[in-house]
């Protein structure tokens, strides 16, 4: 009898669950792992990012075989996604099968036939399909059988293509995208789909950064004072990358910096009239560039401490301006006809003019377009006044299009409330008066919103002036008198009296009508209905009554 001791057992349960649970381990990492690729493809893109001027978009499309396997592939397809999609279909020998507009397709390496059975690995065959293009079975990996095999890319794959993409041609709209490589393989009635394991991601951006904003103050500094330049740079799409300032003196020599703002320029050794250049570039490489003329002006007097941001001395209309108290410049790049355009301006603008948002329709493209909104205390050249209360004037100007190209302006502005209050005006009453033929304008004013501070308006101007806050103008109605028609009046003639002796008065008379007789005549039938009745019922009531006796 063979004795086995308790710590003897305990010691093989033990082993036992050790190899259970490596045997378990194994086979969830093979599972997780799942089954080794026999073909591997890839597609990657010669850049990040495409902006504007670059008119194709080039791919390189891997496919790579693994030690030993032959695959029968019958086409291959690269998908774009994003905000425009495409695909294109061909075989590996680079024929376009399906799709591949705008999309041209150039064969860099490829692979010769295989020979004997179809299928997928080992072995030997042609395909279902033949030894044409349209299903190809590929030789052994690394050169073996009839590959040709290529090492630049480090995976000693066997084709490579270069897809490249008209995205000019094609109109394709700005975004993000991705595209991936994807092989259909078949052998007999077997399918087999081989996905692209990294797809590519690359971003169209063809819109310059937008430079609102603008502003220098004070816009009259004294020699030596610090001036400080301000400005809002923006890219929705890949980011600012670089932002530069450039300050010209009057002499012409120049500085230029790294842009962050507010920016303070200590320059101003010299008296004149001082240009402000800021270079703003994305991350794709497109570029804004806003150059301020006459941006500042030092003087040997006294500074005025105002925020300016270059001239005021001619608007859109050649109408001069005096006692300029704000002005600010914003930018927008690429414009496109009949598209609603809006340039913003930033919080303190706001403040300081009044303006918040100026939308643009315009007739034809544009790369840059400038809006300045200057306030001023009154315009110089017009000698016509407004009409109503006055908040105050406007010139806004634009550079870059010319104003005969805006079909349609909108501005949005604001007024306080406390000018309401003392002005006894209410938010209806308020419109903005462009000035242009001579003439001011009352132009459609609206009510968009208020809180505690402001109430917030929108007009629509068929282009870019001067214009003026104001009270509507007073809608008066001529009274017109009301005629009086005087009736004349009859003379009075007396009336005659006219006596009637007693014996010649008669008594009334009595008319009887018809329906009168057809009354009584009614009642009397009614009468003598009712005494028939009558006299029936008593009839009844006195006849004798007889029995039947039967013995």
């Amino acid at each position: 009898m063979t004795y086995f001791s308790p710590k003897r057992n305990k010691d093989s349960m033990k082993n036992r669950l050790t190899s259970v649970s490596v045997t378990l381990a194994i086979i969830i990492l093979l599972m997780i792992a799942g089954p080794v690729m026999s073909v591997i493809v890839n597609v990657s893109t010669d850049s990040s990012y495409y902006r504007n001027g670059i008119q194709t978009v080039t791919f390189t499309a891997d496919v790579d075989l693994e030690t030993d396997e032959r695959v029968p592939v019958k086409n291959f397809t690269v998908a774009i996604t994003g905000p425009s999609n495409k695909t294109c279909t061909f075989t590996p020998a680079g024929a376009v099968l399906d799709g591949c507009a705008n999309i041209t397709i150039t064969p860099i390496n490829t692979v010769g036939y295989g020979y004997g059975y179809s299928n997928f690995g080992y072995g030997y065959g042609y395909g279902t399909a033949g030894y044409g293009t349209v299903n190809q079975t590929f030789g052994y990996d690394f050169g073996y059988g009839y590959t040709s095999g290529y090492d630049s890319s480090g995976d000693g794959g066997e084709l490579r293509f270069n897809v490249t993409w008209n995205i000019t041609a094609d109109n394709a709209v700005e975004g993000n995208y991705t595209a991936e490589l994807n092989a259909l393989a078949e052998s007999l009635s077997t399918f087999r789909i081989y996905m692209d394991q990294s797809p590519a991601s690359f971003v169209i951006d063809q819109t310059a950064p937008s430079i609102l904003s603008f502003s220098v103050s004070p816009s009259s500094p004294l020699l030596l004072q610090s001036v400080s330049i301000s400005a809002s740079v923006s890219d929705s799409l890949s980011g600012v990358n670089t932002k530069t300032v450039k300050v010209t003196k009057p002499s012409g020599s120049s500085t230029s910096a790294s842009f962050s703002s507010p920016y303070t320029y200590t320059g101003t050794s010299v008296t004149g009239n001082y240009h402000v250049e800021i270079l703003a570039i994305d991350v794709a490489g497109n570029e804004a560039n806003l150059t301020t003329t006459n941006a500042f002006s030092v003087d040997t007097g006294t500074s005025t401490g105002t925020t300016g941001g270059g001239s005021a001395s001619a608007g859109a209309t050649g109408l001069g301006t005096t006692a300029v108290s704000a002005s600010y410049v914003s930018l927008v790049s690429n414009v496109k006809s009949g598209k609603a355009t809006t340039i913003s301006f930033s919080d303190q603008a706001t403040k300081d003019t009044g303006v918040s948002e100026i939308e643009i329709l315009t007739t034809k493209d544009a790369q840059t377009v400038q809006i300045k909104v200057t306030k001023v205390s009154e315009p110089t050249g017009i000698s016509i006044k407004v009409g109503g209360k006055v908040f105050g004037y406007l010139e806004i100007k634009s550079s870059g299009i010319d104003d005969s190209s805006l079909s349609k302006v909108k501005i949005k502005f604001q007024v306080p409330r406390t000018w309401l209050a003392e002005n006894g005006v209410s938010a209806d009453q308020v419109a903005l008066s462009r000035y242009a033929d001579n003439v001011w304008n009352e132009l459609s004013t609206s009510k968009l919103s208020e809180d505690n501070e402001y109430v917030y308006f929108e007009s629509e101007s068929p282009g870019l002036s001067v214009f003026a806050v104001t009270t509507k103008a007073a809608v008066t109605i001529p009274t017109q008198p009301v005629p009086t028609t005087t009736v004349p009046t009859a003379p009075t003639q007396p009336v005659p009296t006219t006596t009637v002796k007693k014996s010649l008065e008669l008594p009334p008379i009595i008319r009887k009508s018809g329906k009168t007789w057809a009354t009584l005549l009614l009642g009397i039938l009614l009468v003598v209905l009712l005494v028939l009745i009558a006299k029936t019922f008593h009839t009844k009531q006195q006849k004798p009554m007889v029995y039947n006796t039967t013995l």
